[in-house]
């Protein structure tokens, strides 16, 4: 089973889409018999109205093609789609759905009245799909009833790629050679864009993973979670070989009486292993804890069964085998190594103050936390960026609500009685939401236009106040008036005139199959979907008459005065609620939307945030029990020291500085590294904030002072002893 994506060349920069002109689907099947079955689904669910009895509800319907049923598994408890094949005017409810609806009656033949005007039966109940499915849906509706709420012959176009297409092909067909088949027969059959696309099969159960860059996420939260690791192995590394001098005289005697280097060394690793699988068992318990906080924040809704999935169960005893190997091996080969002669006659075997490799593993560790800190610090300052930049309107105190009934098809008469709230300042009506707009097409023709031209054009209907209410600005001609014929005139965007490469597009005529639409106003460049993307070529249709279907207005978006901001929405829902009875009522607000817009940077800042923050703490638990042993190991000199006159500060001083200057390394190891990391990942971003050293420079300083206040901790207190406790067997 495979799905049918698009990759896009913008330039050197290629970006994926999973959309395809509804076409293609059933023209791929006929043409091509290595095609066992193919489905296609809206991309995106539809939101509207269901009724049974005195019963209403807004829900989100799934159009696809019946063959969905057989192309997946989502099994029906009851009734058949077949009846789905022949009659648009059926319905398939998910079990939940069934249960909301009618209860404990059987739904199968039942009529629903959908959007206040369609009946349709119900001929069957589906399993409610699981959370981790690709597509999920409570109801589905054939997809030819598209032709009847969108646009007649619509499924027959090859201009909208909003449609996903998924086929099951033969079985030993080769995917590369079916590949370039379908790729050239979907060029022959599209029109030409100005972007390079390239359309490819996708092995669908690869599709979730590496389409998106899920994948590449799932690896960067593995990774990170490597490195945590890491720091703490170098935290058991190094107290481990601090200690090593207690451990000495053990070895010794152990060497004396017959012991070999491979026995001592089996019991370290034996050692480490049993620590490993006791910090393992804890880990697992902190796991079931936290495991909800962690979905709580990614959004995520992950299970946790440990005997129930093999691969689970094997990769944390590979975990656990590796990471009690990797936190031994030098301790073990370090303390095993030395003669016993030379163990019973020195005091102090062992590491010391003057350790090459311990320095090493406090920069590495340190170095690690910085290029988190550094991270975090620069994905706060990026997502602020995204949900923060100048979109070319004003979303502020504009809230939008469903037009239902009557109001579809005459949206004025709420304009009207909008208009009589004092706090109401303006009113426009859309046909698509403004801040995720994804109709399009291309074919569009002008005088003068260069054959290899063919812009990729988003669509948006529009009444004559939408700039007042939304606060867009004019770059050039003039905006529609409340009478101007939508199938006459057109308003274009600044993006849209850069394509068409022309000094003034203004009485220009565009056409596109049998529409000749005269340009009479050109708009400043304004957001129309997230910041992720660049803003691209738009057309704003004047659909005051309804002459495009598919941009029929669904929404009124209404400016509202910022004082006393509840007590407005509950009268626009009053009022709305009054001329739409008997449809349900939902006042939302345009900035929430825009919110969500970026909740995928939210939630993985707060990841990461996280990730710093235990990474900093393992780390300051290494350089504080490392300090401690290593100012125990040190007390006689401290004695000595303050014996001969050195005061307080000045042991301090000593004994901090032998950390600090490793720590002040790490960042300069850390900084280079970092860059380059945060420059790749950046490139993604069509708007991006430049690299500031400031934050650089901040990164490093909380380091130095994490450390500072950790060690000092230990210093303090040794530095404050009592030199004749430390010095009175000398």
């Amino acid at each position: 089973m495979h799905q049918i994506c698009t990759k896009i060349w913008y330039g050197a920069r290629a970006s994926w889409s999973t959309g395809t002109p509804p076409a293609v689907g059933p023209a791929i099947k006929e043409q091509f018999p290595e095609v066992v079955n193919s489905c296609r689904l809206v991309n995106g669910t539809a939101d509207y109205t269901i009724r049974y009895h005195d019963k209403l509800f807004n829900e989100e319907i799934q159009f696809a093609d019946p063959s969905v049923f057989e192309v997946f598994t989502f099994p029906l408890v009851s009734g058949s789609y077949e009846k789905t094949k022949s009659n648009p005017r059926t319905i398939i409810l998910s079990e939940e759905r069934a249960k909301r609806y009618f209860g404990d009656e059987n739904p199968v033949g039942k009529t629903l009245l959908v959007d206040n005007q369609y009946d349709f039966e119900v001929v069957g109940v589906m399993k409610d799909i699981p959370e981790n499915s690709s597509y999920r849906f409570n109801i589905f509706v054939p997809i030819e009833f598209v032709n009847t709420c969108w646009q007649e012959n619509y499924l027959t176009t090859w201009y909208n790629c909003s449609f996903n297409t998924i086929v099951q092909l033969q079985e030993g067909v080769d995917r590369k050679q079916f590949n370039e088949k379908i790729k050239t027969f979907i060029i022959d059959n599209s029109p030409d864009e100005e972007e390079t696309k390239e359309p490819l099969l996708y092995p669908f159960n690869q599709f979730y993973l590496k389409l998106y860059g899920r994948l590449s996420a799932a690896i960067s939260i593995g990774i990170i979670a490597g490195i945590i690791l890491l720091i703490a192995c170098i935290n058991y590394i190094n107290i481990s070989t601090a200690r090593s001098s207690r451990r000495a005289r053990e070895v010794g005697i152990r060497k004396i009486v017959g012991g070999q280097r491979k026995s001592l060394i089996g019991q370290f690793l034996v050692e480490s292993l049993v620590i490993t699988l006791i910090s393992i068992c804890i880990a697992l318990i902190f796991v079931e804890f936290l495991l909800p906080v962690f979905n709580s924040i990614t959004g995520k809704h992950l299970e946790f069964h440990l005997f129930g999935n093999p691969l689970i169960f094997l990769s944390i005893l590979v975990v656990w085998f590796i990471t009690g190997i990797l936190a031994c091996i030098y301790p073990a080969f370090f303390m095993s190594r030395y003669k016993p002669v030379t163990i019973l006659k020195k005091a102090n075997i062992g590491l010391g103050g003057k350790s090459v490799l311990r320095k090493i593993l406090v920069t590495i560790q340190f170095g690690l936390s910085i290029s988190f800190i550094i991270f975090a610090l620069f994905l706060y300052k990026q997502t602020s960026y995204l949900r923060t930049k100048d979109l070319g309107y004003t979303p502020d105190n504009i809230v939008h609500v469903k037009l239902e009934g009557d109001l579809l098809e005459n949206p004025e008469i709420l304009r009207a009685e909008l208009y009589t709230i004092p706090e109401v300042q303006d009113v426009t009506f859309l046909g698509r939401d403004p801040t995720s707009i994804w109709t399009n097409g291309s074919g569009w023709e002008w005088e003068g236009k260069p054959e290899d031209l063919d812009p990729f054009v988003t669509y948006q209907g529009v009444d004559h106040n939408y700039l007042n209410t939304f606060g867009i600005e004019m770059a050039q001609g003039e905006f529609y008036s409340e009478d101007t014929p939508g199938d006459q005139f057109i308003v274009i965007n600044e993006s849209f005139v850069k394509k068409m490469d022309v000094e003034n597009p203004i009485g220009m005529t565009l056409t596109q199959d049998d529409q000749h639409l005269q340009i009479i106003g050109i708009v400043k460049d304004f957001h129309f979907k997230s910041n992720h993307h660049k803003i691209g070529a738009l057309v704003l249709y004047h659909n005051n008459e309804n002459t495009y279907n598919f941009l029929t207005y669904r929404r009124a978006y209404i400016r509202i005065n910022a004082s006393n901001i509840s007590h407005t929405v509950k009268e626009i829902e009053r009022m709305v609620k009054r001329l739409a009875p008997e449809f349900p009522t939902q006042v939302n607000f345009l900035e929430a939307d825009i919110e969500r817009l970026y909740q995928g940077e939210v939630k993985f800042e707060k990841l990461i945030i996280a990730f710093t923050t235990f990474a900093i703490f393992i780390s300051c638990l290494g350089l504080f029990g490392l300090s401690t042993y290593l100012a125990q190991r040190r007390s006689k000199e401290i004695g000595i020291r303050k014996v001969m006159g050195s005061s307080v500060p000045q042991i301090v001083k000593l004994l901090s500085f032998d950390f600090l200057k490793w720590v002040l390394l790490a960042n300069i190891i850390a900084w280079p590294v970092t860059y380059y990391i945060i420059t790749s990942w950046l490139q993604d971003y069509p708007y991006k904030i430049n690299l500031t050293l400031w934050i650089f420079i901040v990164s490093g300083l909380a380091a130095v002072l994490i450390s500072i206040i950790t060690i000092s901790i230990n210093t303090i207190k040794a530095a404050h002893s009592n030199p004749v406790d430390s010095i009175k067997y000398e």
